[in-house]
């Protein structure tokens, strides 16, 4: 009887342990749930919402890419077709070479290069009392060695690379006013190339690189940011910090954009990157190498 006692005793205080633990588990998830509720209702701003990082994605993307939201797509040659003088700018090394040959090609125009010496006519329209050439071709004939001004009074229908004079796209409409035999403004498309400067940045110094310094060292600087700081209308517009092409690209947001639309000249920022989805592809991705090794060009440096 005794053990049976006993045995009986032992069950008993077991399960009243088991109830007071039960009781303690019950206790602890109302506490936690109390917890719950509190930091819900009165700190969930401190501990569910969450903090805005130090510098936001999209202005991390506006110091390498400012033209990350402005790119277009490459437009149909039925349209390019529209215009007579297509002029390739923008980055040394953001597709001006490339987007420029291709498209001479595709239209059938008169393809000029920066470095190539090109033999081009004026325009027949010109009836301008300065000028005394002939209307017989053989005679109206001039050459064009990265010239600038003189495309803009070319007979033929060009497709020109241009990057090195990015910083005057600006004043392109007093020139073309200023000038007689000026093409008509709304024949001619200016294509601003837009390409992600960190990637601008190292194709750039893949280049002139043999005794140190590459190309920013080499042109970059000594040539091209030269004439944005001497640029009176560009300067509010940039920071000379900056590499070049970040400079070049928050001019022609921040300012050349507008002012040659407002001038009445048709503008394009076509980004690089689309190229691989544009009626170009095919030559965009065929022979991968070579594309990346369009240039080096024998650059003059200053």
């Amino acid at each position: 009887m005794e053990s049976r006692g006993a045995l009986h005793s032992e069950i008993l205080s077991d399960q009243a342990a088991k109830a007071g633990f039960g009781k303690r588990q019950k206790v602890i998830v109302l506490v936690a749930a109390g917890v719950f509720f509190y930091i819900w209702a009165f700190k969930k701003d401190e501990y569910f919402i969450q903090r805005k990082p130090l510098v936001e994605d999209s202005s991390l993307l506006d110091r390498v890419f400012p033209l990350h939201s402005l790119v277009e797509e490459l437009p149909s040659k039925q349209y390019l077709k529209k215009f007579t003088h297509l002029i390739v700018t923008g980055p040394q090394r953001s597709g001006t070479t490339f987007v420029a040959k291709v498209l001479a090609d595709a239209l059938k125009y008169k393809h000029v290069d920066e470095l190539e010496d090109v033999e081009l006519h004026h325009a027949q329209t010109c009836n301008h009392s300065n000028y005394t050439f002939s209307r017989d071709p053989e005679h109206s004939k001039f050459q064009c060695k990265n010239c600038w001004s003189e495309l803009f009074i070319s007979r033929e229908s060009i497709v020109a690379q241009r990057p090195e004079y990015s910083h005057l796209l600006h004043e392109l409409p007093e020139l073309l006013l200023s000038e007689a035999c000026a093409t008509p403004k709304e024949k001619i498309l200016i294509i601003f190339m837009a390409r992600n400067c960190l990637d601008v940045f190292r194709s750039q110094n893949k280049i002139l690189h043999m005794d140190g310094g590459g190309w920013t060292c080499k042109f970059g600087r000594a040539v091209e940011w030269k004439n944005y700081r001497d640029s009176p209308k560009l300067e509010a517009h940039i920071d000379l910090r900056d590499m070049i092409c970040k400079i070049k690209q928050d001019s022609w947001k921040n300012y050349q954009y507008m002012r040659l639309k407002k001038g009445g000249i048709p503008v394009l920022t076509l980004g690089y990157d689309l190229l691989q989805i544009s009626w170009i592809r095919t030559e965009f991705q065929k022979n991968v190498a070579a594309r990346n090794k369009f240039g080096p060009k024998e650059i003059g440096i200053a």
